[in-house]
């Protein structure tokens, strides 16, 4: 069991006050046993890549059409499938380690000033599990709404 104290923070992402709402936030989780290590760096390089390869294919599929006006649910299930054979395929060449399928979370974010049913800006715990290479390992993990300053210029 490992607890982080105070929680770790995986990751942040700013969702615009524009356009139209629900706006569904998305993360794929990855987790491997280590072994020999150098999971770190070579997540690193295949995040780093991939983002370079989703911002060729943004500029590609958005040329001329406003960013409001996709649908950004179908944009996310064409793109999906591509990512995760990359990063998967990337991490899993770099090292020895024994990786497990990664696993997409998401939320819907409902609106600007969203709240869960609890009037809080922190989600219930999820539990995701990951099954594999004799062992599971369940994370367990929450959702916080952040209100960020926006520059505008």
């Amino acid at each position: 069991v490992k607890n982080f104290e105070p929680a770790k923070t995986l990751f942040t992402l700013d969702v615009p006050n524009e356009g139209t709402f629900p706006k569904t936030c998305v993360a794929t989780l990855i987790l491997a046993e280590q072994d020999s290590g150098g999971l770190t760096e070579v997540a690193e390089a295949a995040f780093e890549k991939a983002k370079e390869q989703l911002g060729e294919k943004k500029e590609v599929m958005f040329s001329g059409v406003a960013p409001l006006e996709i649908n950004w649910g179908a944009v996310w299930e064409e793109v999906k499938p591509i990512l995760y054979g990359y990063i998967t395929d990337k991490i899993a060449s770099g090292f020895s380690d024994d990786m497990f399928p990664p696993q997409a979370v998401s939320v819907d974010v409902s609106s600007a000033d969203f709240y869960w049913g609890d009037g809080t800006k922190l989600s219930p715990e999820i539990t995701v599990e990951f099954r594999g290479h004799d062992g599971v390992y369940d994370l367990v993990y929450y959702w916080e709404i952040r209100t960020v300053e926006t520059a505008h210029g």
